[in-house]
């Protein structure tokens, strides 16, 4: 999220690149089995209880939110593209827009994530 902004100002900087086209930016790119080990990886190392939901019930629970008009449908639908790779592109738009090197980690927003949680504790 911290992200968001920083982005958003570089392509207001750079119009050339950003002007009448969707631009695919983002921090990193990392798969879920990535965040998952970082995750353990801070966490002190002891492998984690996952849970793997098929596909087939993904797609199954996002149609029945749909029809039920349940506002947790949209959540279905980014857990289907995420689980589908969809947010995993061949070329980010992070250069044309000169945001390279300024991008966040993956390491980094883990430990934010990991004090937020403490914090609330």
């Amino acid at each position: 999220m911290d992200s968001v902004g920083k982005l958003l100002v570089a392509a207001l900087r750079h119009p050339e690149a950003s002007r009448n086209r969707a631009l695919k930016v983002n921090s990193f790119t990392a798969t879920p089995n990535q965040i998952v080990a970082e995750f353990e990886r801070q966490t002190g190392g002891q492998k984690w209880d996952v849970e793997h939901v098929p596909r087939d019930e993904i797609v199954q629970g996002e149609k029945n939110a749909y029809e039920e008009k349940s506002p947790l449908a949209t959540a279905y639908t980014l857990r289907r593209i995420w689980a589908d790779g969809g947010t995993l592109y061949d070329k980010r738009g992070n250069s044309d827009i000169r945001f390279e090197g300024k991008e966040e980690s993956l390491e980094s927003q883990v430990r934010k994530a990991i004090e937020k949680q403490k914090a609330s504790s």
